[in-house]
């Protein structure tokens, strides 16, 4: 099995890889995809793991909105 194939049938139940929130795993995972999925492979590539997109759409928003409160956080407080 391929890794794609692998992570789209660990997320078919999940929506996290461990737990109920983005945890450290989730991160490193996205980091790992983050260029594969948006700038490597074509849509036909990622057209049969339609849970690994769904994970991907879903964890990119989330980490997105969670830098930039980090980030807003230590300007304000500078």
């Amino acid at each position: 099995m391929y890794i794609p194939q692998v992570l789209d049938l660990a997320l078919k139940s999940k929506t996290y890889l461990v737990g109920e929130g983005v945890t450290l795993a989730d991160i490193i995972t996205i980091c790992a995809l983050f260029n594969i999925m948006t700038k490597t492979c074509e849509s036909s590539f990622l057209a049969p793991f339609p849970n690994l997109i769904r994970y991907g759409f879903i964890s990119m928003n989330l980490l997105r909105e969670e830098i930039y409160e980090l980030f807003a956080s230590y300007v304000l407080r500078s």
